[in-house]
């Protein structure tokens, strides 16, 4: 199950996860997401890591491994 709250520093209480504003969600692959602000600036968030200001090439590489993390965790890869 995706983790969706985060606890805050100022209250201690459980609040949404944020999500890049003014972005489309563009694909959801397991707990990854790829988000696109406009031509050539996307964002990919997995889990509690956001990585903005990225270009076409820079979120396909970061997409593509975080997906790749995702299924050897899931123990899916042979990596032996």
């Amino acid at each position: 199950m995706p983790r969706t709250t985060l606890r805050s520093a100022a209250t201690g209480q459980l609040e949404p996860m944020p999500k890049p504003s003014g972005a489309k969600l563009c694909k959801r692959v397991g707990h990854v997401e790829l988000y696109q602000h406009g031509p050539n600036r996307f964002t990919v968030v997995y889990g509690l890591q956001i990585k903005r200001g990225l270009t076409y090439n820079s979120a396909a590489t970061e997409f593509g491994a975080c997906i790749m993390h995702e299924v050897a965790c899931e123990g899916e890869l042979n990596n032996a």
